[in-house]
């Protein structure tokens, strides 16, 4: 029996240290590969700097390169940041999602039902809110702080939500709240049709226009 537990121990440390290894080599290749790049960026400007009398070509062909190397050094950043901003506020408009998913279901339902014209009017202004507000937590800019729709409302709907009395209160609630300076942007971008809410959601900067430059030499 002791002979057994010494080997379930050595092949448990085993694993455990080719565990550790790996994730090691893993980040150690990663800041290689980061380091590699930067350095080549450095030795590629300093080049450009001291050289000024390079056949064009050359230079041209080291400014193409160094285009790209940044470019790449960019996107490494973008994603890096995109990932962390998108784990940071996943909850929050993960919940808001559903309580507007909910609130489009319910004023749906109240549209069908209704047969007064000026009501069946306001359940639709309250709709489009609702499916605007639906689209906000899912197209916010991944890249910028998430502002809320619901919190003023959160804490007290969470107590009252118990009774249907307290749902269709939470909801008017949810629906007369003040809106964030970006939920024009995103109702003005639901209009516009998929790929403006895509490129909204992806836009790296509150500038970035998703335009393409011109100005820098193509790169091959």
């Amino acid at each position: 029996m002791g002979t057994k537990r010494q080997h379930d121990e050595v092949e448990s440390q085993g694993a455990a240290s080719g565990k550790r290894q790996k994730s090691y080599i893993g980040r150690k290749r990663q800041a290689q590969e980061d380091s590699g790049a930067k350095k080549r960026i450095r030795a590629i400007e300093r080049s450009l700097r001291r050289n000024r009398d390079m056949p064009a070509n050359v230079r041209i062909d080291l400014e193409r390169e160094l285009a790209s190397q940044k470019q790449i050094m960019l996107d490494k950043a973008y994603k890096k940041k995109r990932s962390t901003m998108i784990s940071k506020y996943h909850m929050v408009r993960f919940f808001e999602r559903k309580k507007a998913s909910r609130l489009v279901k319910q004023l749906k339902r109240q549209l069908e039902q209704e047969s007064d014209a000026d009501k069946a009017e306001t359940i639709r202004r309250n709709l489009h809110i609702a499916e605007v507000d639906e689209t906000y937590t899912l197209y916010f800019p991944h890249l910028e702080t998430y502002v809320g729709l619901y919190s003023s409302t959160a804490k007290k709907g969470a107590d009252e939500e118990e009774t249907e009395e307290g749902k269709l209160a939470a909801a008017k609630a949810a629906l007369e709240a003040e809106r964030p300076p970006m939920w024009t942007v995103i109702e003005k971008a639901l209009a516009d049709g998929p790929p403006a809410l895509e490129q909204l959601r992806d836009r790296r900067s509150p500038d970035d226009t998703g335009e393409i430059d011109t100005t820098q030499p193509p790169i091959r």
